[in-house]
């Protein structure tokens, strides 16, 4: 997960650096890169080979307090984007509602049709399923308003997929396990 998370924030400053400062370097890729996220997940990997042992103290809160606030923070962000656009504006753009179908109904198909025929453990078909179907991250948005894109196209973005998915899901669970398996 660590690593995961290393390789997403680097790539993303020196993508996004890169995207912003065209022919001018307007800041150090290393200011973008060594951040309080990076820091500590430098420092949980060490923990981590080194086996060294940390008290229970600073893992319950950790791991128990931090890692629960995702989820609403997440929601938090999602809803305050909602709660922004008019939803009428929403399902009349005509692209965005196609990105948000073959997002959610045709790329999650498609790829569960492939899965299954190599994968046979159906938790594991199920689990990329989840995987594939769910919402685009809110985290487009923050990236969006962040390097300067189009925020109120992302926002839109994961305001509908995020709507779209309460039905989309059951669709698409329906259609590949009567199909694949």
């Amino acid at each position: 997960m660590q690593f995961r998370f290393l390789s997403c924030s680097i790539f993303s400053a020196i993508h996004g650096e890169s995207r912003r400062s065209v022919g001018v370097v307007k800041r150090e890729i290393g200011k973008r890169i060594i951040n309080i996220g990076t820091i500590s997940g430098i420092i949980s990997i060490v923990l981590f080979f080194m086996q060294i042992p940390v008290p229970k103290m600073i893992c319950s809160l950790s791991a128990a307090g931090l890692s629960n606030l995702t989820g609403p923070l997440s929601m938090l962000v999602i809803g305050i984007s909602i709660a922004a656009m008019e939803l009428k504006d929403l399902f009349t753009d005509v692209k965005l509602l196609k990105f948000a179908l073959i997002k959610l109904l045709a790329v999650p198909v498609a790829a569960m049709l492939l899965v299954c025929q190599v994968i046979d453990n159906r938790l594991i078909c199920e689990v990329f399923l989840v995987m594939m179907a769910t919402p685009a991250a809110s985290m487009c948005a923050m990236l969006s308003q962040q390097y300067g894109g189009d925020y109120e196209l992302a926002a839109k973005g994961v305001a509908l997929t995020t709507i779209l998915s309460v039905v989309t899901m059951p669709i698409v669970s329906e259609i590949v396990f009567h199909i694949a398996v």
